[in-house]
């Protein structure tokens, strides 16, 4: 039986991608997300626990975690001390991580479950099985939750049909793969990551939509396409710099939906997207995250 060495990272929430992704990038087996939004004192930080088996190679790893949070420090990031402790843990333990992944319900018709859970559809819901390996976006986050409401809203509604959707930064492929079964004729996922390219592409064939949504490393702004949806499951200072784009990539009267911001930063990202043009049609928050629908 192999011994097991959780490791817990100390994070700001708006890190929390960014180290989900490199601890699986080393190895983790799986990894969690803990809000600590009740000490006070951490306030605004999660907790990012990462299992690797209890060999030679663990001393090496933590040091490369390490060295990454020193990164992030210097990129701005408010990375605390005592910002790591790990603890040897048994095998049964370390598969424990799957009990934190349960099936959700989202909106008015969506629901979201990991693969080993059994879902009766008895109520003709729109199902999203999504596997949560190493690329973030599992439905579970505010961020993601939100998107998926607003996304719902929009498809369902029977003002205009929805002929395409965008979605820049697609993670696991959760929001490219609901607007497909949403009935958006044709949806693009976007991410400068390989490794959510790969696991988009699994999600997708789970869903059995292999080759009807399009996952592509193809930087956004070469993108020739206009499209009715762009979403934009990302963080406010990336969100800002890439307004003027949004406003070109969509059609007369598109609908952007952004998410991933701060509560604090909302000020500034909706002065950015009125300065491009951008109208803003609804607000919602969850926890000390919002999100926006704009009409361009």
């Amino acid at each position: 039986m192999i011994d097991w060495i959780e490791v817990t990272v100390k994070t700001p929430s708006e890190a929390v991608e960014a180290v989900s992704n490199r601890l699986f990038e080393l190895g983790s087996s799986g990894v969690i997300t803990e809000d600590t939004l009740s000490d006070k004192i951490d306030y605004g930080f999660n907790s990012v626990k990462g299992y690797f088996p209890d060999d030679d190679r663990f001393s090496p790893t933590f040091f490369k975690i390490s060295s990454y949070l020193d990164l992030l420090k210097e990129l701005g990031f408010n990375i605390g001390a005592d910002r790591i402790t790990i603890e040897k843990i048994k095998e049964e333990a370390a598969e424990n991580w799957r009990q934190h992944f349960k099936t959700i319900a989202i909106g008015r018709n969506i629901v979201i479950k990991p693969p080993w859970e059994v879902f009766e559809n008895r109520e003709n819901k729109i199902c999203i099985e999504i596997n949560p390996a190493r690329a973030f976006g599992t439905g579970g986050h505010p961020t993601t939750k939100l998107c998926l409401i607003f996304l719902e809203e929009i498809c369902s509604s029977k003002e205009e049909e929805i002929s395409s959707m965008l979605d820049v930064g697609c993670g696991s492929g959760i929001l490219a793969i609901a607007a497909k079964k949403l009935d958006v004729k044709r949806v693009v996922g976007l991410d400068t990551d390989s490794i959510a390219i790969e696991e988009s592409n699994k999600n997708a064939e789970l869903n059995n939509l292999k080759d009807r949504v399009l996952f592509s490393e193809e930087k956004f702004e070469n993108v020739k396409d206009r499209f009715s949806i762009i979403a934009a499951n990302i963080y406010s200072g990336p969100l800002c710099r890439m307004m003027p784009v949004f406003k070109k990539k969509l059609l007369s009267d598109g609908k952007l939906i952004t998410s991933g911001i701060m509560n604090d930063q909302e000020a500034i990202v909706l002065d950015f997207a009125k300065e491009n043009g951008f109208r803003l049609k609804k607000k919602m928050r969850e926890e000390n995250w919002s999100a926006f629908l704009f009409t361009s």
